[in-house]
């Protein structure tokens, strides 16, 4: 039997409205609409330092968030069958190391 937990927030970590250090890391999947904190944002390149660095990170952000809706989407547990872990929304692959999706 599985469990599906949705946490929606729009601070990513603080003592007191963002998600907890626990919750973060145990993240599956996490999407990630435009957001003006570049503090925020800094953090959360650094808690995906092992899969880009923080240049790639915000590279992968910009492609992502083209449209007022947009999201990157990061899969933590992605399937080995899919060509990368970043997504713009659901849809559309954002791959690392070249510039077509």
């Amino acid at each position: 039997m599985g469990c599906t937990l949705l946490f929606a927030t729009q601070s990513y970590a603080s003592n007191s409205f963002g998600l907890s250090k626990t919750v973060r890391t145990n993240l599956t999947q996490m999407m990630i609409f435009k957001n003006k904190s570049i503090k925020e944002l800094k953090m959360i390149a650094e808690e995906c330092a092992g899969e880009v660095n923080e240049e790639e990170f915000f590279k992968l952000y910009d492609r992502a968030i083209l449209e007022p809706h947009d999201f990157l989407m990061i899969d933590f547990a992605k399937k080995k069958c899919h060509p990368s872990m970043f997504r713009r929304n659901f849809n559309q692959w954002l791959i690392v190391d070249a510039e077509r999706e």
